[in-house]
């Protein structure tokens, strides 16, 4: 087995861990469906020999939406008819549009992971180490993406290097399951 394909799977099987972690979670259904990206682009490319590219749009609609648990679930019958429209749109889809909405999805994520963390600290006083962590995972997954749209090939060991430090997250996602949190105390006048 070649490196890159022994840290691609090492990636699979730590991403497909984390959910059995974090069952209880909040966050649960993102991690599921990010480990099934991975198992689903696993069996394509190592079984089959084939891009995983055909199935990012409807992994990432899903990725996406299941960041919070409460929203998917409360608003289940509007996802799943945006998800048929999502598969129709990934069969007319062209790599470009596959790219770009990869690209925003994972702009999205990184967002909510950001969002989280700031409203954390101004409604509670507190930094959640989870949603530290989760935003370096955000940003290392855009930054990972632009470096493969600008051709890989070039940046290759950068790459890598990216998907180690996800591992890293996710193997920390593995053995830490509670979240630790640093209260600060607001300055008042």
């Amino acid at each position: 087995m070649k490196t890159y394909e022994s840290i691609a799977f090492l990636s699979l099987i730590v991403w497909l861990a984390v959910p059995l972690f974090h069952y209880k979670s909040k966050h649960f259904w993102f991690f599921l469906f990010l480990g099934l990206n991975d198992v689903a682009s696993g069996i394509l490319w190592f079984g089959f020999g084939l891009s995983s590219q055909t199935l990012w749009i409807p992994f990432y609609y899903l990725i996406v939406l299941s960041i919070d648990k409460e929203f998917l679930f409360n608003n289940w019958k509007i996802i799943v008819f945006g998800f048929i429209l999502v598969l129709v749109l990934n069969y007319y889809s062209t790599t470009f549009i596959q790219n770009g909405f990869v690209l925003i999805s994972h702009t999205i994520i990184l967002t909510l992971f950001i969002k989280y963390l700031f409203w954390g600290f101004v409604e509670n006083n507190v930094i959640s180490l989870f949603y530290v962590v989760m935003t370096f995972y955000g940003m290392f997954s855009v930054y990972k993406f632009v470096l493969m749209l600008n051709s890989v090939h070039q940046e290759l060991s950068i790459y890598f290097v990216t998907t180690i430090i996800q591992i890293i997250i996710g193997m920390y996602l593995i053995i830490q399951k509670r979240d630790i949190q640093f209260l600060f105390k607001r300055f008042e006048p």
